[in-house]
């Protein structure tokens, strides 16, 4: 939020503030997260979430694509995961596994991004992009890079309060998860859907309640 911000080092402090939000963090095999390091693995993202019980994730397959997809589904994850691409999996492979996962950009490309990211972010606040619109396109970028191993959703969610709190707007809560999700997701589909969401969830937040005028124009 500091005005000199835009003429920092913004890939340099979204690095450290991935760095804040994982100290003393490990992963599933119990290793400590390095915060601040761009990740070097694939990633795929399932927001329906069950992928973590592969009952449910068997049936949601199923569901969506036919009896006996299932096997295919692993095949095509187990492409991903060990090329970070979808280019080595079938017609059908490809198909099942994006009915059922958001992909993230490869990992070689993330620092790139993250430079375009930054410069982006720079230009947008030297022109004065309107405040909802900024927020949202933060937000949806950030998530849609995933540059780091976790934290991306508080990172993002931080950096999205912070310029409605620039122009002098309230911090925004999100009380319905599923709610939020599927914002992310239209907006995957249709640019632009984040932003109405959030001007929504804006005039929702229980920190507005608290104040007699809404916060500035929307």
């Amino acid at each position: 939020m500091q005005p000199d911000f835009a003429d920092s080092d913004i890939e340099k402090i979204l690095k450290q503030i991935n760095g804040a939000l994982v100290h003393g963090l490990h992963d599933f095999h119990d290793n400590p997260i390095i915060g601040g390091s761009y990740r070097e693995c694939a990633v795929a993202i399932q927001p329906d979430d069950v992928a973590e019980d592969p009952e449910k994730l068997k049936v949601l397959v199923e569901q969506r694509n036919g009896k006996n997809t299932f096997d295919t589904f692993i095949r095509a994850a187990r492409k991903f995961y060990y090329t970070d691409s979808l280019s080595s999996m079938t017609a059908k492979e490809r198909k099942i596994f994006k009915s059922m996962y958001h992909t993230c950009p490869p990992a070689k490309k993330v620092p790139q991004l993250m430079q375009k990211f930054a410069a982006d972010y720079r230009q947008k606040l030297k022109e004065g992009v309107e405040a909802f619109e900024l927020a949202a396109w933060v937000h949806m970028t950030f998530v849609s890079i995933h540059p780091y191993e976790d934290a991306m959703g508080r990172e993002a969610r931080i950096l999205m309060n912070a310029e409605l709190k620039r122009a002098g707007y309230l911090s925004v809560e999100f009380l319905d998860d599923k709610a939020y999700t599927k914002a992310i997701q239209r907006d995957h589909k249709h640019p632009g859907a984040f932003r109405d969401y959030l001007v929504e969830a804006y005039k929702h937040s229980p920190a507005l309640n608290e104040v007699q005028d809404f916060p500035g124009p929307v």
